[in-house]
Order: structure tokens, then C-alpha cells, then sequence
């Protein structure tokens, strides 16, 4: 798909943009969305790993929050 170039990156730079341990297998991911929109859920974050930060993101300020998204991520760099 066009996604990580309308993102402004490339599979390398989207690879190392996160850590190891949150890469989850494409199957689970799937199964989670399937499982979700089979129990009426219009929003999934798929593993622990990724779940925590996704929670800690909702309460940090956005004055915070965008200066650490920019820094992480290379399309919100330019």
C-alpha cells in the first residue's frame, strides 16, 4: 500500500521508528480487529506492549505530547 510513503517513510526508517518488543505478528493483529468488530468494538490496541503507551497517550498534554511524536516520527519531522 502507499502507506509509509504518504507517511514520508520507508520500510527501514518504519522499522526502526519503534521497538522490538511492540512489533506484534500480522495474524494477531488481525484477529483482535476481527475479534473486536465481532463483540460490537470500534477500537482495538492489540497487545500489552502497545495498549500502555496508547492509555499514557491519551492523558499527556498535547503541548507534550507533539514535541515527542515529532521527534519519533520522521513525516512529523519536516
Amino acid at each position: 500500500t502507499e502507506f509509509l510513503s504518504v507517511a514520508g517513510m520507508d520500510e527501514r526508517t518504519f522499522a526502526d521508528a519503534f521497538p522490538k518488543f511492540m512489533w506484534l505478528e500480522s495474524r494477531a493483529v488481525a484477529k483482535a480487529g476481527i475479534d473486536a468488530l465481532a463483540d460490537g468494538r470500534g477500537r482495538v490496541i492489540p497487545g500489552v506492549q502497545n495498549a500502555i503507551p496508547a492509555k499514557i497517550f491519551e492523558f499527556l498534554p498535547r503541548r507534550l505530547l507533539l514535541p515527542l511524536l515529532k521527534s519519533q516520527h520522521p513525516a512529523l519531522r519536516k
